[in-house]
C-alpha cells in the first residue's frame, strides 16, 4: 500500500511540474505573438517636436532585417534654432530580438572605439510647457549616454549616443539575461546619435544621473537631451492614447 501511494505522489508531482512548465511555453508563446503587432505605427511619432523637425530616412534593408524589429522608425531630426542634427532609430518588436541590439555591441563591430561613458542621465517624461517648469509629472526615463569615435587626426568620427529600452510598461538600462525578457511581450529601442567635435561638451561629460530639464534648463541643455525632452512625452502620448486611436 505504501508503494501505490509513494508512485502516487510522484505522478502528481510529475503532472505538476508538467502544468508548471506548460503554463511557462504558453505564456512566451502569447507574448511573442503579442511582439508581432505593434501598439501603434511609429511613424506616427511627429516629424516637429518643439523647434525640431524630421525627415523620414530609410535604413538599411541588411541592417532592418537584423533588428528583429516589426516596425521601426528611422528620421533625420534637424533643430530650427542651433541647425544641430540627430539621427533617430525607433523600434519594437520581441524582446528576445532586440536586446542585442545595444551600441555596446553594434558600434564596436563597424568600427567605433567607445571613448565616453556609459553614464546614466534622466530625460523628463512631460514637455516643460506640461510641467510649467517646474518638473512633476511622470517619473524621467532614464538613457545611457556614450560617445564612440573612429579614425584619427582631422578626419576622426566622434559620435554622442544615448539610448533606453521601454519593456512591460517601465523603462529600462539593464535587460538581463535572454530567460529573463522573453516572457516580456514586447519591447520599445530608443536610440539618438549625433556627430560632434572634439572640443563639444557631450553627455557623459554631464554627471551621472542629474535632474530632469526643467524649463530654465531646457535652453542650456546638452542638444540631443533637448530633443529626446520632446520625443520622450510624444511617445509616451501615444501608449496612453486609447486603443482605437492608437492603431489609427
Amino acid at each position: 500500500m505504501a508503494g501505490f501511494w509513494r508512485l502516487a505522489l510522484v505522478l502528481v508531482m510529475l503532472l505538476t511540474a508538467g502544468s508548471v512548465r506548460w503554463w511557462q511555453e504558453a505564456r512566451v508563446r502569447a507574448g511573442a505573438l503579442a511582439a508581432r503587432v505593434t501598439p501603434f505605427p511609429l511613424e506616427d511619432i511627429p516629424r516637429v517636436l518643439g523647434t525640431w523637425e524630421g525627415v523620414d530616412a530609410e535604413l538599411d534593408p541588411r541592417i532592418a532585417r537584423a533588428t528583429g524589429a516589426v516596425d521601426r522608425l528611422y528620421r533625420r531630426y534637424v533643430d530650427r534654432a542651433t541647425g544641430v542634427a540627430l539621427e533617430v532609430i525607433v523600434l519594437y518588436g520581441p524582446p528576445t530580438d532586440l536586446f542585442i541590439h545595444a551600441p555596446e555591441n553594434c558600434y564596436p563591430s563597424a568600427g567605433y572605439v567607445q571613448t565616453g561613458g556609459p553614464i546614466s542621465r534622466l530625460i523628463p517624461s512631460t514637455t516643460a510647457a506640461a510641467r510649467g517648469g517646474e518638473g512633476g509629472g511622470e517619473e524621467p526615463a532614464p538613457f545611457r549616454a556614450l560617445v564612440y569615435s573612429r579614425g584619427d587626426g582631422p578626419s576622426a568620427e566622434r559620435q554622442e549616443v544615448y539610448y533606453a529600452w521601454r519593456l512591460g510598461g517601465r523603462w529600462a538600462l539593464n535587460l538581463g539575461t535572454f530567460k529573463q525578457v522573453e516572457r516580456v511581450s514586447g519591447m520599445y529601442k530608443i536610440q539618438v546619435g549625433r556627430r560632434v567635435t572634439t572640443s563639444e561638451q557631450v553627455g557623459t561629460d554631464l554627471p551621472s544621473g542629474g535632474a530632469a530639464l526643467t524649463r530654465a534648463s531646457t535652453e542650456a541643455a546638452n542638444p540631443t537631451e533637448r530633443f529626446l525632452a520632446e520625443l520622450v512625452p510624444a511617445l509616451l502620448s501615444r501608449l496612453k492614447a486609447p486603443a482605437s486611436l492608437a492603431a489609427r
